[in-house]
């Protein structure tokens, strides 16, 4: 078993009854060693990189290094995927430029990867642009797409690196010239990166916000973002004409009913042109997860996803229920405040385990299908007359 949480939680992962043994971080180079030495009869319980289950015990080797060479890795074999029609069906492919983010937040499993591998040194690196370019080349050769086609980098922060940024928009625009999303922070964007971004080809840019209470998401999160700065990435953005997704999260650890609409009024005041909202959900190894544990907030209800609207938390400062609420309408109350202002009551009414809302939720198919239906239905001076009767 291989991935995020055997390397980050090892004791745990181990203790499954038919996990003979874990890769831990980055295991390219630790899979090519453990391969070689089992085809040429070789031992390889003493592998860096790997801990092995041996006649009741636990070997625990030293994790490796990180790989330093990203250009000296093949190109991800995208073959595995030839037999999924619908994957390749897609109008998009994504690639990462990057591996590695040097900051601290308390909710990701970055912090906790390099505390349980080798550390900060070099934990973040980079392709060259050259080679990235040359990767997607020989993955739109491969795969051509259909319709209007678009691609996607899932680096962490496509803007960390200010060098590499701006050499690689303007690869992409010279190279391969279609349309591309990325993901960045709103404390690294600025006029220089946006223009690079725009003139590069991207279309959509995705920034969190994740709370709109500076104390949950810099003390809580530890994210180290002011508003003003969310403010202004999303205004040069904007300027530019590109699309911009918001990420946001409810139930966060010390989260207060007022916090949520604190989340609510700047994405009111940034608008997003698509707005994620996730329900936190601790993940095993991150600071988050050893706070809610030790706090003894962790209840046993399960959930399927981030985006349930139920809270697996059971903390003091907020009812998971109300979590619930606010998450079912968050979208509304941003893009649509008089209409979630007249549904929100319909979500207090319980009828056995289950509210009225609920209920006409799964009648009419999604609140995003009636949502379209009232707002259509109502003539625009009676949703105007609700806006100031409601004061929204």
């Amino acid at each position: 078993m291989g991935g995020v949480w055997p390397t980050t939680m090892p004791e745990k992962a181990i203790e499954i009854p038919d996990i003979i043994g874990l890769a831990r971080g980055e295991a390219e180079y630790a899979m090519l060693d453990l391969v070689n030495a089992m085809e040429n009869g070789k031992p390889y319980m003493d592998l860096e990189g790997f801990w092995f289950r041996r006649n009741g015990e636990i070997v625990k080797n030293p994790p490796r290094s990180y790989i330093m060479e990203l250009d000296d890795m093949p190109f991800p074999d995208r073959t595995i995927f030839e037999d999924q029609p619908y994957m390749n069906r897609l109008p998009f492919r994504e690639f990462i430029g990057s591996r590695g983010c040097p900051f601290q937040c308390s909710n990701c499993f970055h912090h906790s990867w390099r505390n349980h591998l080798t550390g900060n040194k070099n934990y973040v690196r980079f392709k060259s642009p050259d080679r990235l370019i040359a990767e997607i080349k020989d993955t739109l050769d491969r795969y051509p797409m259909k319709g209007e086609p678009c691609i996607g980098f899932h680096d962490a922060t496509f803007t960390l690196n200010r060098k590499w940024t701006l050499e690689t928009c303007e690869l992409l625009k010279k190279e391969i010239d279609i349309p591309w999303w990325c993901n960045t922070r709103a404390s690294n964007m600025d006029e220089e990166l946006a223009d690079a971004l725009k003139a590069g080809g991207c279309f959509e840019v995705h920034v969190g916000i994740e709370s709109g209470d500076p104390k949950i998401r810099n003390e809580v999160l530890r994210k180290k973002v002011d508003n003003e700065q969310i403010v202004n990435a999303f205004k040069m953005l904007k300027e530019r004409d590109m699309y911009t997704f918001g990420f946001n999260m409810l139930g966060l650890p010390y989260e207060t009913e007022e916090a949520i609409l604190r989340t609510v009024e700047i994405n009111r005041q940034v608008q997003p042109d698509t707005i994620f909202c996730s329900v936190f959900n601790p993940f095993p190894g991150t600071d988050l997860y050893d706070l809610v544990i030790e706090k003894g907030w962790l209840s046993d209800r399960q959930v399927e996803s981030y985006f349930n609207h139920n809270s697996v938390l059971d903390q003091p400062s907020i009812d998971h229920e109300l979590v619930a609420h606010y998450h079912k309408f968050f979208k509304l109350m941003v893009k649509k405040p008089w209409l979630a202002a007249l549904l929100r009551p319909l979500d207090r009414v319980r009828i056995g385990n289950r509210t009225l809302y609920d209920y006409i939720d799964d009648q009419f198919g999604g609140v995003g299908v009636w949502r379209k239906r009232l707002s259509r239905t109502l003539p625009r001076p009676i949703k105007q007359l609700l806006k100031r009767v409601l004061k929204l």
